[in-house]
């Protein structure tokens, strides 16, 4: 093991499962400042969110406290994405069986209605998963062994021969009662069994239901941005004008009513998303506060996006980058990730103090992993991410990215194209993009994303989180971190 504080070592493991070895350096918590600091990661007037940060200093004494590399080692996590993968495939089943169920309700209603809801279905096809991924893996990285192993037997079952809290039988002891020990010991291994496999249920229908309200809020996102287009293929909205008898006679009344469908099937969504958490077989205190979450989700998520909506139509450049990065929190972090986290966490019996801890992680996470998603919608490939890489600068969306470009010189070349962008050509927009780095945008954005990074990874040395759970957090922030898509 390596005694450099800005080296880790160590598997990282993506919500969706895969394993890497890193050795990360520059987006891990610095001891001795490679990373830039609070003060200085954000330059030429730019304000950052307002958040309380330790200082390097602070860190490494964190660290030296008992928040080191080698306790993150100990706390193996290993087996965590192989269970996830498996626990996935259940998850999978679900989706698809509401699926199958809402079709066939839907044939016995009027001919319009199957259409809609295989739309839905295509809409729900692929994707990385990673909100229930974040269910199973915080359920994963704090539950005890017993209880993550489908038909797994307890640790120590109660009246079993050898288990150590129990006194060994008198010499006097007759068959009958040997036997009916054993019974005994079957019947508690049996209602043990029943009752893990109930909490894992509910740990799938969670997580199922975690992807159904991602599903709600991007074909209604969607209609607000006015796309038809996901990831370069027809999302709900345009699938459905791709069949509407108006399409080339009346287009503007045949998006109308794409639109009006769309808004239908993400609203299907959305209740069944609820529905699958109040039907869980759970005590009623953790179905309230699961129920609790997923409110939250709503509410935070519906206030980001009305601010996104309220940006919009303010006078150009006016939003300062305070706000927008406020917003693009609230649209992301909580849904994302902080309600997903913490509902696996409620289910493995989490208290407050961890539940706190986790949302703090989240919510820097969730801006770091936006922020990178905004860097990918310009600096990215369209081949591998499936997304233009000049919508958000056309539009002139509002971005923490396009909000530094309005500060630069870049941002002339931006509006000239922004006038005629069907006309712009791939040359020119290669032009605009060299600029952003020429004149320091892509490098202010980077440290953006580096601080919210750094607040993410300062975040996992809470005392209130244990060391697995801490494990676990700091690979998919590592993972999440690096991608390119």
């Amino acid at each position: 093991m390596t005694g450099d504080p800005n080296v880790r070592h160590g598997h990282s493991h993506l919500p969706g499962g895969a394993i890497q070895n890193h050795d990360e350096r520059a987006l891990l918590v610095s001891v001795d400042g490679g990373i830039p600091s609070p003060q200085t990661a954000i330059t030429d007037g730019a304000a950052r969110v307002e958040h309380a940060l330790p200082s390097d200093s602070e860190l490494g004494a964190l660290l030296d406290a008992g928040y080191d590399q080698d306790g993150l080692d100990s706390a193996c996590t290993c087996d965590i994405p192989p269970r996830v993968s498996e626990l996935s495939r259940r998850v999978e089943t679900t989706l698809s069986a509401f699926l199958q169920d809402g079709l066939a309700k839907s044939r016995r209603m009027d001919v319009s209605y199957p259409p809609l809801w295989a739309g839905l279905t295509q809409a729900l096809t692929g994707g990385k998963r990673i909100r229930p991924r974040l269910v199973l893996g915080a359920y994963l990285a704090l539950a005890a062994e017993d209880a993550v192993s489908e038909g797994a037997e307890p640790a120590h079952q109660t009246g079993v021969a050898g288990d150590p809290t129990q006194t060994r039988p008198a010499a006097a002891s007759t068959a009958a009662a040997t036997a009916t020990a054993t019974a005994a010991a079957a019947a508690t291994a049996a209602a043990t069994a029943t009752a893990t496999d109930s909490l894992l249920s509910a740990l799938v229908a969670t997580a199922a239901a975690q992807e159904l309200l991602h599903g709600a809020f991007v074909v209604h996102d969607d209609i607000i941005d006015g796309d038809l287009l996901r990831r370069g293929k027809p999302n709900l909205t345009g699938a459905i004008l791709a069949e509407h008898p108006l399409r080339e006679s009346d287009p503007a009344r045949a998006r109308r009513d794409a639109e009006s469908s769309a808004i239908i099937g993400g609203d299907l969504l959305l209740s069944a998303a609820q529905r699958h958490i109040a039907l869980l077989d759970v005590d009623t205190r953790i179905r309230h506060r699961l129920l609790d979450l997923f409110d939250e989700a709503v509410h935070i998520t519906a206030g980001g996006e009305h601010a996104d909506v309220s940006l919009a139509a303010l006078e150009s450049g006016s939003p300062t980058i305070t706000r927008i990065l406020s917003m693009t929190e609230h649209k992301t972090a909580s849904y994302t990730f902080s309600v997903p986290l913490r509902a696996g966490a409620v289910l493995a019996g989490a208290d407050e103090n961890l539940l706190g801890a986790l949302d703090e992680v989240a919510r820097a996470l969730g801006l770091a992993f936006q922020l990178q998603d905004d860097h990918l919608g310009v600096f990215g490939e369209s081949a591998r991410t499936g997304k233009s890489i000049t919508a958000d600068l056309s539009s002139g969306k509002n971005t923490a990215l396009v909000s530094l470009a309005r500060d630069s010189t870049a941002w002339p070349l931006i509006v000239a194209l922004q006038h005629a962008p069907e006309s712009a050509s791939a040359a020119q927009w290669e032009h605009v993009r060299s600029e952003l780095v020429r004149t320091g945008v892509r490098e202010r954005h980077d440290a953006l994303v580096a601080d919210a990074t750094r607040r993410a990874h300062a975040a996992t040395l809470s005392p209130a989180l244990p060391p697995r759970l801490r494990s676990y957090l700091t690979s998919v922030i590592i993972e999440l971190g690096g991608r390119d898509v």
